[in-house]
């Protein structure tokens, strides 16, 4: 099947308005076929001749000959009433299938689970960068940022408390392998955000508290 893309065209080419259109011809053409025979057609010049040679001679002469040119009009008319209601029911049916095929493409499914983790690993990228560089406010960023997404993990796994130590003593019954790294790590955050002026931060200490930071994401699933 070919997959239809934004605009007017699907993706292999054809436009979608004469596709539509294509369909409701050949709809119509059929509907005339089945309603309309052949003969009918032929006899219509014959009827009309006969008709118009013998109309004034008598009534009662011309009568026969009315009767079968008006059944043929009459018939012509319902004809004509029946392809507009195909073609009316056939156009509603084509533009409410083009209006589903907008809606799945505006509202279809989204790989919710693939787009998170694309997420995540720009998150840990930006971190990362932070690390490799010889700034050291970039390196308190960093960690930083590390310890938020620790928190932000840790309430999403229903891990209770009011704050990220609050949710670290909740996971001593969790059984977090890595609690011990976690516990380590966001009081490194804590030491370099309130008595950095008398343990300055170094790189190598920096980058020891990232990689506790990033055992617990791997544990968590985060990584």
């Amino acid at each position: 099947m070919a997959e239809k893309g934004s605009g007017g065209k699907n993706k292999v080419g054809f436009d979608n308005d004469a596709i539509d259109y294509a369909i409701l011809a050949f709809i119509l053409i059929a509907t005339v076929s089945a309603s309309l025979g052949v003969e009918d057609m032929k006899d219509i010049p014959q009827i009309l001749k006969k008709g118009s040679e013998t109309y004034f001679k008598s009534f009662i002469g011309g009568f026969i000959p009315w009767v079968q040119l008006h059944g043929v009009v009459f018939k012509m008319i319902a004809i004509f009433v029946i392809i507009l209601s195909v073609a009316g029911i056939t156009y509603l049916l084509l533009r409410l299938r083009r209006v589903r095929a907008q809606e799945y493409e505006k509202y279809k499914a989204v790989d919710i689970e693939g787009e998170g983790a694309k997420a995540r690993q720009v998150q840990w990228e930006i971190i990362l960068k932070h690390m490799g560089s010889e700034n050291h406010a970039e390196w308190k960023l960093g960690i930083l940022e590390a310890d938020n997404i620790l928190d932000e993990l840790l309430e999403e796994r229903g891990y209770r408390g009011e704050t990220l130590g609050d949710r670290l003593k909740f996971a001593e019954s969790k059984g977090l392998k890595t609690l011990n790294d976690a516990w380590e790590a966001h009081k490194a955050r804590n030491i370099i955000v309130h008595e950095e002026a008398t343990s300055p931060l170094n790189k190598r200490d920096a980058r020891k508290i990232i990689d506790l930071y990033e055992k617990v994401f791997k544990e968590l699933g985060y990584l």
